[in-house]
């Protein structure tokens, strides 16, 4: 009786307590905020415990276990997956023309490229999260202002901002390979907002030469619109029983 009693409490605690879940799930969607609402649906999923294998296969297929060893392989393993050919074989074959120095990046500019730049992504090696830079106000815009023109001046890419953590997250298949692994960069969330900047200028100049019939890959454009202006056509074509 006791057993069954205690049974009983805790389904019943168990179905309370899903359904204020399900409530601030339901808040969530109607608020449109798709972040929190997949965060939700996440905390509430069981999670099947996976133990973590701090082993890994040689080329040769002998697993290594020591953690040097294993660091040397992943070194390896991404110098192979990254690594640039020979010099020989990268001889430029095409030259691009110059049309002048872009001008310094805008203030204006850097406070959209903040605004675009995503929260809860995980930081690079100077550990500054994206929300840090998101409420720095008008100071920190004016600080990456300026460091972004002395960049530009400069024409130099600092050599902090080349440096990337990979962060190896298994796939699938045997987790001692590491071709089963997806490699992630980290990369500095400074960088970003740069490279945000020279984004959407690029965007911008792409606009300029691409034919109003170009719908993919478009902002605000899209094959479905491209098709449905062929349907209005042939519709009009099939009333007025003329060649258009």
């Amino acid at each position: 009786m006791l057993k069954k009693e205690i049974q009983m409490k805790l389904r019943r605690d168990k179905n309370s307590w899903l359904e204020q879940e399900c409530a601030k799930i339901s808040k969530w969607n109607e608020k449109r905020k798709s972040k929190e609402l997949f965060d939700q649906v996440k905390s509430i999923q069981s999670k099947k415990f996976s133990p973590k294998n701090l082993c890994i296969n040689d080329v040769n297929g002998q697993a290594l276990t020591e953690p040097d060893k294993v660091l040397k392989r992943w070194n390896s393993y991404g110098t192979h997956l990254f690594g640039y050919p020979n010099k020989k074989e990268t001889k430029d074959t095409y030259k691009v023309a110059q049309q002048g120095v872009e001008p310094e990046s805008l203030t204006s500019e850097v406070e959209a490229a903040i605004k675009d730049l995503k929260a809860g992504k995980s930081p690079g090696l100077d550990n500054i999260p994206a929300e840090i830079i998101k409420n720095s106000g008008e100071m920190g815009i004016k600080a990456l202002h300026h460091l972004f023109c002395q960049i530009w001046k400069q024409q130099e890419w600092p050599e902090d901002w080349k440096l990337q953590e990979f962060v190896m997250l298994y796939k699938n298949g045997n987790s001692k390979e590491c071709g089963n692994s997806r490699t992630i960069a980290l990369i500095s969330h400074a960088s970003k907002i740069l490279l945000i900047i020279i984004l959407n200028r690029m965007k911008c100049k792409v606009e300029e030469e691409l034919s109003d019939c170009q719908a993919g890959y478009r902002a605000n454009r899209g094959m479905t619109d491209m098709l449905l202006q062929i349907i209005i056509v042939k519709k009009k074509e099939m009333e007025m029983k003329k060649d258009i």
